[in-house]
């Protein structure tokens, strides 16, 4: 038949093993046992000591400690929308707010009294303006002073520039200067103009007369070459000398 064996280690080997994995003086087995046996209890005491007296608050469900946890002066100030809907009775030692004025009240007894003449920020009348809005206009203020300061200075600059009169270094007076330049200019292209008109009109007389000497001139060449023509038809011979140019023509007697 198969034979099995089972080993068991005496508590010396154990502790020896423990001993060995911890690296330094191991402790025993019981002593092991009763550590976890306290970390157990530890544990147990701090989870039911959630919530009580002595103990740890606990967190709800959004991750906040309950109010009922808290102590009572935590929620000694509270807010409604307008004073109307505070509570028809207010409790003593508790801050109350109207959110729509942010005035600060207390409850007499009888009463809801405003505490002090609060300082509630807004834009009314009955309100202090917002310190950093009102910083922010004041440096705004001053960098407008500052651009104002600026543009009347340069407009002092362009009025010295501009000046007046007709004379001087100063814009009226170089305007001043070149319209006379151009009314000057003006009459000297106008005289230009005319004289360049007359001498057009009397070269169209010139090209005219020219025209009219080029007519007279075609017909005494034509006139003259049809007597060639004539010529050359009663001639009975015809010589020509190239070298020099001379046509001779003879005709019978």
């Amino acid at each position: 038949m198969a034979q099995k064996q089972l080993q068991i280690y005496d508590k010396a080997t154990i502790d020896s093993k423990l001993q060995e994995i911890k690296g330094g003086s191991g402790d025993s087995i019981a002593t092991l046992k009763q550590s976890i046996q306290t970390n157990a209890e530890n544990i147990s005491n701090i989870t039911n000591s959630k919530g009580q007296a002595n103990g740890i608050a606990s967190l709800d469900t959004s991750g906040k400690i309950p109010t009922s946890q808290l102590p009572s002066f935590v929620d000694d100030v509270v807010e409604y929308n307008s004073k109307t809907a505070f509570p028809a009775t207010g409790e003593s030692g508790k801050i109350y707010i109207a959110k729509d004025t942010n005035v600060t009240y207390r409850w007499s007894g009888t009463t809801y009294v405003e505490i002090s003449s609060s300082l509630a920020l807004g834009t009314t009348s009955s309100t202090a303006y917002k310190g950093s809005d009102g910083n922010e206009n004041r440096t705004r203020i001053i960098a407008l002073e500052t651009d104002m300061e600026t543009a009347q200075s340069d407009i002092e600059e362009i009025q010295s520039t501009i000046g007046s009169g007709t004379g001087g270094d100063t814009l009226t007076g170089r305007l001043t200067a070149l319209e006379t330049e151009v009314d000057n200019n003006k009459a000297s292209a106008d005289n230009s103009i005319s004289t360049i008109n007359t001498e057009i009109s009397s070269l169209k007389t010139r090209m005219t007369s020219a025209e009219s000497t080029n007519t007279s001139q075609t017909t005494e060449i034509n006139t003259n070459k049809n007597n060639i023509a004539t010529l050359e038809g009663l001639a009975v011979e015809i010589d020509y000398n190239s070298a020099s140019g001379i046509i001779t023509l003879t005709f019978e007697e």
